[in-house]
């Protein structure tokens, strides 16, 4: 699946086991960051107390 959630190749088996390998357009990938910018506003310092055992 491309970043948008289209399927850009064979869609690998539903029953065995299987690597599927693919090339990815970089350039559509850095323009969907950059859509979406979700890394942008990210706040790791505040994940503490949702990450702490």
């Amino acid at each position: 699946m491309d970043p948008r959630g289209n399927y850009v190749g064979e869609i690998g088996s539903a029953t065995d086991e299987e690597i599927v390998i693919r090339d990815l357009d970089l350039s559509l990938v850095r323009q969907v960051r950059d859509d979406w910018q979700f890394y942008r506003d990210r706040r790791p310092d505040t994940y503490g107390p949702i990450i702490a055992p």
